[in-house]
Order: structure tokens, then sequence, then C-alpha cells
């Protein structure tokens, strides 16, 4: 009996840049209309798509595809942490300060990313979060790496600095709301408050 042999999909720029188109269409829609409306027709009108069947190519299946959109929110918003960060130098204030700011200034400049994020968990899709190892909205390593290293060179108090990172990430996630019902929110004077609010809190 003879076997069929399948071309192995290989990664072409060409095929990244699709992959992007549709992963950004789906961001689209999810901000708009949640998981329900996130059919494939849906995401291939809305990417311009000649049809449904270039997402299966690209993607197993709806879980394969939703998450890659979170994953491809959650790195776009770790790299943008990280550059800021980078950006305030050594000190710890300075890095608490540079993190925060961009915490603020990424929910405030991606909104419709924000908002496909906070649809996939309203409607307890979870698994695009988990899949790939991920148990938060937002990824708290960096802000944890910043806290212990202010701990340590005597920058900050002793505190737990897990329950320190969530809180600042709770809090954070705040100016969500802000947005969502003040059409005149102002990212920067919610940034002051939380930065003094949490440059007291860790103060030694």
């Amino acid at each position: 009996m003879s076997s069929t042999r399948f071309p192995q999909r290989r990664r072409t720029s060409a095929g990244e840049e699709r992959r992007r188109q549709i992963v950004e269409a789906t961001i689209r829609l999810l901000a708009r209309h949640g998981p329900a409306g996130t059919a494939f027709t849906s995401i291939a009108s809305e990417a311009a798509l000649s049809s449904p069947g270039l997402i299966s190519y690209h993607f197993t299946d709806k879980t394969d595809l939703m998450s890659q959109v979170v994953e491809h929110i959650l790195t776009s918003l770790g790299s943008s942490l990280a550059a800021r960060v980078a950006e305030a130098g050594d000190d710890p204030v300075a890095r608490l300060r540079a993190y925060l700011a961009e915490l603020v200034r990424y929910q405030d400049t991606h909104r419709d990313e924000v908002a496909a994020v906070w649809r996939l968990l309203a409607t307890g899709a979870a698994e695009a979060l988990t899949g790939r190892g991920r148990t938060t909205a937002l990824p708290p390593t960096l802000l944890t790496e910043i806290l212990r290293d202010g701990q340590r060179r005597g920058a900050f108090r002793p505190f737990d600095v897990d329950v320190m990172a969530q809180a600042l990430h709770c809090s954070a996630e705040g100016y969500r709301e802000r947005f969502l019902t003040d059409d005149h929110a102002d990212a920067d004077a919610f940034t002051a408050e939380l930065t003094e609010l949490f440059i007291r809190a860790t103060a030694p």
C-alpha cells in the first residue's frame, strides 16, 4: 500500500506575515464581539482573506489561534515593559517607576489587545492563557526581579514580593476600568497616583 506524503509547512516571511494578519484581525474581533464573534468566516472577512481555509492552514484549530493571540499580546507587552525598564538604568526605584508607567501606557495605547484578553477571561476561555504556561493576564517576572533586586540593595523594604507584584498588577489593571467608564481618562494622572502609591508602599 502506498502512503501519501503531505508537504511540510515551512515558516516563510510571507507565511509569518499572513499569521500576523490573522492574529491582528482576531484581536479586533475579540475586542468588539468576544469569542462568539470570532468564527473563521468572520476572521477571514476581517483579515481580507480569500477563504477561511487559509486560517486552518496556519492554525490547527480555534484554540490554537486563541492561544497564539494571547501569546502575541503578552509578548508585545513584555517587550514594551523590558525596553522601558532598560532605559531607566540600574536604579531599582527608577526601574519600578518605568515599569508602572509603561504598564499603564500600554493599556492606553493598545486598547483592542487589552479588551481581547479580558473578553477571553470573562467568557471562561482560560485555556488560551494557560495553554502555554500562562496563569495571569500580565507577565510578572520582570516586576518580581525589580522588586527583589531593590530589596537586596536596600532600596525597598522587606515584603512578600509575589503579593506586592500581584497588588501592583491588579491596581494597574484598574486603568482599563477608567477608560471604559470615562472618555476623559488621563493615563498620565493615573500613572502619577499609582507610582506615588507603590513608591511609598515599597520604601524602606
